[in-house]
């Protein structure tokens, strides 16, 4: 092995000349592993059922680690629309809950929010959605409901839900 000189951006270390260093030794722990894949398998693009709010998959994943949706625990999206949250919660191995007051949104009826397209189908739907990603089975329900009326989050002491997670400021 070829012996490395020790200098600096600004040259060499005066007192150090003679001093080399003839063997480096590391040892290295895995922290994490990434999961930037998601961004490219979630893409909105290439989802079925997408509205004009849908969040991007990226802060979806992002909003999920902060919430502390795990494997096995139960979320609800008190204003699920399409389900961009409840799709990441559902990866992440949670049992999801959506409530949405919007008829059309939660049915998936009307126009389209993708460019060229004028009305939604059959095959556009949030459980497509689920289907699609082959996550259908981590959908527990959608419930057609007025969040500001049902107050499912607050049997959080009961320990119904281990998580909520939400794109929406709101008071709970």
């Amino acid at each position: 092995m070829e012996d490395l000189p020790i200098t600096t951006s600004a040259g060499w270390y005066p007192s150090l000349v003679d001093m080399r260093i003839h063997r480096i030794t590391s040892f290295n722990f895995l922290l994490g592993d990434g999961q930037r894949r998601l961004k490219s398998v979630y893409d909105l693009k290439h989802r079925r059922y997408i509205g004009n709010t849908t969040m991007d998959p990226e802060l979806s994943f992002i909003q999920g680690n902060l919430t502390g949706c795990d494997s096995g625990a139960m979320a609800l999206d008190p204003f699920c629309g399409t389900g961009g949250l409840l799709l990441a919660a559902a990866h992440q191995g949670c049992w999801v809950f959506g409530t949405e007051i919007n008829y059309q949104v939660a049915r998936a009826i009307g126009r389209s929010a993708r460019a060229g397209e004028t009305l939604l189908s059959k095959e556009q739907s949030i459980f497509a959605n689920f289907t699609q990603y082959a996550l259908e089975s981590q959908l527990a329900s959608i419930i057609l409901a007025d969040s500001s009326q049902h107050h499912l989050w607050h049997r959080r002491s009961e320990g119904l839900f281990d998580c909520i997670i939400t794109d929406r400021k709101s008071v709970y």
